[in-house]
């Protein structure tokens, strides 16, 4: 047998997926010179292996290049089967599986010593059958018919049908119909918040602060959840979520992990955001009660099981959490792309804009009785504002009363009031002034996460 039979008789069995990697790898390597010979430069990239050990999702690309060859030679030959394509995605299963493992046996020392620390400070479980709540919103019903531009003219569909609009069309419904799509999001928005939303946070202690807003204080946490309002009006523009201490600004520093905050019930539920944002054109019910959907599995499944495990200021702070965050700055390696999933660590080297983690850690270490490492850190804070606070000083409004509806204002106003307190004599003294201080500002803070209405002056 000649080559060019043997090279298209071996090109026909990988067609028809019989042939193994190692196999085609070893054939390949045999007779490369004479396969560069006998193919043109466009065949042998198409066909030559690719990967580096040869794996099934290589055959599969080597597989696309044998049917292309074939048929440019005036040959056709068909795909008799798919056993490349099914090899590789086990393959790809069994990568991912392992990856993962070996990710979460390097970080479980850190891991470890979270859940060692939790079972020290066991707390309440909260029981909410949230499953029950996904689908379409008890009561939900069809409103009345929204217009919605088709090429023929503007025709009446009934708003649970109303198809998302195709886009670069350059219609734009008129006003009336554009004010009838917001009402009618508005309404599909509330369904969902009341159906699914507000009985997930009721159940884990949080009490409205508003249609969308939802909070809880308890030893000195405070967990926030709001719905931001999208600029055009209608929807949601995002969704803000964060666990802090009750004098923090709601940084979002030690907020939840990598693997929250990376993972995949997160990028479902980011993924097609603008369903609920708002389009004049039309409104997809179907896509809201969906978006909701994965809404409410990201919050019931990540967020609010991990801010449970926070109770009081200690665990917060505690050195097994802070390790635990340090660990999941670098995520698990992506087979594909040979590159991690995700690596905050340059992030994290960068000191906050504001010097809101020294204003963070510099009041909860003043708290906790150590007082150089506290006032160091609130002197950098207070650094970063230097020329933020110096023009406030002068307008002489640079109060905490003055401050409530500028985070960066509080920030520094809180961060002024702890430091002064370095300039007392005497340890009791200073630990008392603190104390106070922290008493006073918390009252404030209350009033800036929503949890209580302005204090009196």
């Amino acid at each position: 047998m000649d080559f060019i039979n043997e090279m298209q008789n071996i090109f026909l069995q990988a067609a028809r997926g019989e042939v193994e990697p190692a196999l085609w790898e070893a054939w390949w390597e045999d007779h490369a010179k004479q396969l560069e010979y006998h193919l043109s430069p466009g065949y042998f990239l198409r066909i030559k292996p690719s990967a580096r050990p040869v794996d099934y999702a290589s055959m599969c690309r080597s597989q696309e290049g044998i049917l292309y060859y074939f048929c440019r030679q005036g040959r056709p030959v068909e795909k008799s089967s798919d056993y490349y394509k099914i090899k590789a995605e086990e393959e790809f299963k069994r990568w991912q599986e392992k990856r993962l493992q070996d990710y979460y046996e390097s970080i479980s020392p850190v891991m470890d010593a979270w859940e060692a620390f939790l079972a020290k400070h066991p707390v309440a479980s909260a029981v909410f059958d949230w499953q029950k709540r996904l689908g379409t919103p008890p009561g939900q019903v069809p409103g009345p018919c929204v217009q919605v531009l088709a090429p023929s003219g503007p025709i009446p569909v009934p708003p649970h049908q109303v198809p998302a609009p195709l886009r670069g069309a350059g219609q734009i419904l008129p006003q009336d119909g554009q004010k009838e799509n917001k009402r009618l999001m508005q309404l599909r928005l509330k369904e969902n918040m009341q159906a699914k939303i507000a009985p997930l946070a009721k159940a884990y202690g949080m009490k409205k602060a508003g249609p969308k807003t939802f909070v809880k204080e308890k030893n000195g946490i405070v967990s926030y959840l709001n719905f931001v309002g999208y600029f055009r009006g209608g929807g949601y523009e995002t969704m803000d979520y964060c666990i802090c201490p009750l004098y923090d600004i709601r940084s979002n520093i030690l907020n939840l992990p990598g693997d929250v905050m990376h993972g995949e019930h997160r990028q479902e539920m980011l993924s097609g955001w603008g369903v609920i944002q708002f389009d004049v054109n039309g409104i997809d019910t179907e896509g809201i009660n969906r978006k909701f959907d994965q809404i409410l599995t990201f919050l019931a499944e990540e967020v609010f099981p991990r801010w449970e495990q926070i109770d009081c200021l200690e665990t917060f702070f505690a050195p097994e959490r802070q390790a635990l965050f340090q660990a999941m700055l670098a995520g698990p390696p992506d087979p594909i792309r040979e590159c991690l999933l995700w690596d905050d660590r340059a992030d994290a080297e960068k000191p906050h804009p504001w010097g809101a983690d020294e204003y963070l850690f510099g009041i909860w270490e003043l708290l906790s009785g150590q007082e150089e490492a506290g006032y160091e850190r609130l002197d950098r804070c207070l650094e970063h504002g230097k020329s933020y606070v110096k023009q406030y000083l002068k307008q002489g409004n640079f109060t905490i009363e003055s401050s409530l509806k500028d985070p960066m204002k509080l920030l520094y106003c809180n961060a002024e009031l702890f430091y002064k307190t370095s300039g007392l004599l005497g340890k009791n003294v200073r630990r008392l002034a603190v104390l106070e201080t922290y008493e006073y500002v918390c009252r404030y803070m209350r009033y800036f996460h929503r949890l209580e209405k302005m204090p009196k002056m």
